[in-house]
């Protein structure tokens, strides 16, 4: 069905929510509310900040705290946080400082049309930005569109493919995510033009990248030379000194995370691209026929017939990039002759049907043993000679959208649905459905406009008619009851589709009448099944009310009965479906190191636990289903002592099990051996407060994080990112007491205890800056995580 589409006004603030954050953050870190107070205040910088009158003045102290002072046109220092890349070694991913995500987004507003010119130079490239990403809404999705911004997640267009993304700027093209190259026509048809193929890629690309050669790449280094002092504050000019101002004036690399840094990357790599075409244009070696390249970000696609073509190209590569300080990873070059299939593809193929293993069906008698899953596993692994990591993303994925089939079957399993009608039997009817759905479209109306309002009391007139033929049948001979009530409700639901195409533009009004529509179309399979077929059942429908109502009888407890065992039978097996599920999930993640799978792993978790929070099971299973996700993760946090860099995967790990609700914590040891070190950071101290809250439980572990706060301000920097960050999330920290949040103040010379009221008051108010301190949808937000992998 489609919706209506209305374009929101450009807002150059949702930089901050889309180019600066990198993917790997800690699920309750965003600048979701920093965005909001952006907007609210107006907040301005440029080599100076400025805000309007709305904001007192003693606020632009906080503005201080987060803009350093008045005038500005410096450096600031990133805050770095670790993740596993390779054994034994890292990658280290930043955060800029809050005043250049405003100079980032001023900079987006001021030269996105360069940026668009720029990135359209190369014929290689597969993932550059085209356009501004159009943002759209339906317009019934909000009902008060003053907050719309608190709703929306902006999605962008990819180019050449009907899905849509989210929290992007910039529209790419072609693809958003490598993966969609390889299933792509494109990727398909280069295999049946040319026979080979060859992959390689550029050696830290992003630790290479030398600042000053953006100007190299629009303008070239002779150009440059002849006209010196032009060049100062044009396009290059001012994203390399950007660039180098956010960190620390450097201008060997750029900072690897944020979505500025790959398209800083880009700029330079299709000013080479196009170097590289045109030297073997020159050679006579001709793009689209003797070859064809596809270069996503940093990683190269060569299709070819020739190996003199493919060492010429190579050579030419090696030749150009060197030119920018680039070089060209010779551990990673592959080499491909048709079928262009590697042992990875060959290992997807196998894994997707092992996998089909866990489709649940009810009526299968045959159950699954993670076990034999595991084996199973570890010999495609060993038989295409991959590892873990090679696989683990599209294995962890693959289950992920197992638990969603598994969800909504047996959220419509008729037997689930059955034990909700006979639980609550004087409660469901035909008459309440539609009463219901009246009272729900009188307060759809309200706020609407007259238009929308008319619309729906047209559609409250249709079902009050409804009502009243039903009510008309009361006086039926018992001998026609059953007939008639299948009668009803088959009318019942041709109105309401009718209904439903009537309001087909209003979107909250249709997913009413859809889940109406589900109600209705149980209660007809529940009489069918169970009264129909059951000739002393039916003395149990009261006969003065074929709206479904029932005696509560010997027949009627005795089905009452039966479909609970029927039931408890199905409980019975889902529940060992996913203890042998996570069981599997568990183990192959244990291999991994890598963020994106726990990111996977998380999402799993908390559908998984959102699952079992319903009333699925009863208390006893959950808690078996608890403990073993509360072991497993005790288990890997404890493993991850022993390994490097694992600080990033643990704090997802703690998020994960704040999850599990009334259910015991880790312990004060656990807890203060993997957390509390030296080497404790920002995001360290913030999930770890988030985890223990105000627990007496843990009242010496909060002292000692205490100690590490106030020991970070030893060496107190105002440019520092970190200390920003951790200043302005611990002013409005729920956990922690009033006098800790003035000893913070008093390193910003902030001693008046008028102003340091106001301060806290303020920060409280608003009751998150970038840490989200209560009430995350976890589940949400790692929804929503999905669409910022970029690989």
């Amino acid at each position: 069905m489609k919706y209506k589409k209305y374009k929101i006004r450009y807002k150059k603030e949702r930089v901050v929510l889309s180019e600066i954050l990198p993917y790997e953050v800690p699920l309750i870190f965003s600048n979701k509310n920093f965005y909001n107070f952006l907007l609210k205040y107006k907040i301005e910088i440029n080599n100076y900040f400025d805000n309007s009158t709305n904001i007192k003045k003693s606020c632009e102290k906080i503005l201080n705290i987060l803009f350093i002072d008045r005038k500005f046109d410096d450096y600031t220092i990133p805050f770095h946080f670790k993740i596993p890349h390779k054994t034994n070694e890292y990658r280290k991913l930043s955060i800029i400082h809050p005043v250049h995500q405003i100079k980032v987004m001023n900079f987006y507003d001021t030269y996105k049309q360069a940026i668009l010119y720029f990135s359209s130079k190369s014929e290689f490239s597969i993932r550059r930005p085209y356009k501004v990403a159009n943002l759209f809404y339906n317009k019934n999705d909000f009902t008060n569109t003053k907050n719309i911004d608190d709703e929306l997640n902006n999605s962008i267009e990819i180019k050449h493919h009907k899905e849509k993304y989210f929290k992007s700027f910039f529209a790419y093209k072609k693809y958003s995510h490598i993966y969609m190259f390889y299933e792509s026509y494109e990727y398909q048809k280069n295999e049946k033009l040319f026979k080979k193929l060859y992959k390689f890629d550029i050696s830290k690309c992003f630790d290479s990248i030398y600042t000053h050669s953006i100007a190299w790449a629009i303008y070239d280094k002779k150009t440059i030379k002849d006209n010196l002092n032009k060049i100062n504050n044009t396009f290059a000019d001012e994203f390399d000194k950007l660039m180098q101002n956010m960190n620390y004036k450097e201008t060997n690399g750029v900072l690897i995370g944020p979505e500025f840094s790959r398209i800083f990357a880009e700029l330079i790599l299709q000013k080479i691209d196009k170097l590289v075409l045109n030297k073997l244009t020159e050679n006579k070696i001709l793009h689209k026929k003797d070859y064809v390249i596809f270069r996503y970000v940093d990683d190269y696609f060569l299709f070819y017939n020739e190996d003199d073509v493919k060492n010429l190209i190579i050579q030419t590569f090696n030749n150009e990039l060197q030119k920018y300080k680039f070089y060209l990873n010779e551990t990673k070059m592959e080499e491909f002759t048709k079928p262009f299939v590697t042992n990875i593809t060959i290992a997807k193929k196998k894994i997707k049907d092992l996998l089909k293993e866990f489709d649940f069906d009810n009526n299968n008698k045959h159950t699954i043993s993670s076990k034999e899953m595991i084996i199973n596993f570890k010999a495609i692994l060993k038989e295409n000679e991959i590892k873990y990591n090679d696989i683990l993303n599209y294995t962890l994925a693959i289950i992920d959208k197992k638990i969603d089939f598994i969800k909504k079957d047996i959220n419509k399993n008729k037997y689930i649905i059955f034990e909700n009608i006979i639980d609550n039997p004087n409660k469901i009817n035909t008459e309440l459905i539609l009463v219901k759905m009246k009272k729900k479209l009188n307060n759809i109306k309200k706020n609407k406009t007259k238009d929308i309002q008319k619309d729906i009391e047209s559609i409250m007139q249709t079902i009050d008619i409804h009502i009243k033929k039903l009510k008309m049948k009361k006086d039926l001979e018992h001998d026609t009851l059953e007939k008639d009530f299948i009668e009803s409700i088959n009318n019942c639901e041709k109105d309401i589709e009718d209904l439903k195409a009537s309001a087909h533009e209003y979107k909250e009004i249709t997913e009413y009448i859809n889940s109406s529509l589900d109600e209705l179309s149980m209660l007809k399979d529940f009489y069918e099944i169970y009264i129909n077929t059951k000739d002393s059942f039916k003395e149990s429908i009261n006969e003065f009310d074929e709206l479904f109502s029932f005696n509560e009888n010997d027949e009627f407890n005795n089905i009452k009965s039966s479909i609970k065992n029927d039931c408890l039978k199905i409980k019975d097996k889902l529940f060992a479906h996913l203890k042998e599920m996570l069981k599997f999930v568990f183990f192959i993640y244990s291999e991994s190191d890598k963020t994106s799978a726990t990111v996977k792993l998380s999402l799993i978790l908390a559908k998984l636990i959102s699952f079992m929070n319903h009333n699925y099971f009863d208390k006893y299973l959950k808690n078996k289903l608890y403990k073993l996700v509360f072991d497993e993760i005790h288990h890997l946090l404890k493993r991850n002592k022993s390994r490097k860099y694992s600080h990033n995967q643990n704090l997802y790990l703690l998020i994960n099990l704040k999850e599990i609700k009334n259910y015991k914590k880790l312990d004060f040891n656990i807890l203060k051996t993997i957390f509390l070190s030296e080497e404790m950071n920002y995001f360290d101290i913030v999930i770890l407060l988030y985890y223990i809250e105000n627990d007496p439980e843990f009242k010496e572990i909060k002292e000692q994080i205490k100690e590490k706060i106030i020991n970070k301000y030893k060496d107190f920097n105002n440019k520092n990112t970190e200390l920003t960050l951790l200043s302005m999330d611990i002013l409005a920290c729920p956990f922690l007491d009033k006098d800790f949040k003035v000893k913070i103040l008093e390193n910003y010379k902030i001693d008046e205890r008028g102003l340091q009221n106001y301060i806290i008051k303020f920060s409280m108010k608003q009751k998150f800056w970038f840490v989200k301190w209560k009430n995350v949808d976890i589940l949400k937000e790692l929804e929503e995580k999905k669409s910022y992998e970029v690989y």
